[in-house]
């Protein structure tokens, strides 16, 4: 319980099963989330 909600929404609301097929098939949806953040920083 000492590591609950350290890093939250590490997806971007992606779901958790998506990602992990993504990236097996060579996707690349971190990039897509590290995009995603810049954009709302903006």
């Amino acid at each position: 319980m000492e590591f609950a909600g350290i890093a939250p929404n590490l997806l971007g609301g992606m779901d958790a099963q998506e990602y992990v097929t993504r990236t097996r098939r060579g996707e690349f949806p971190d990039l897509e989330l590290a995009n995603q953040q810049l954009e709302k920083q903006k």
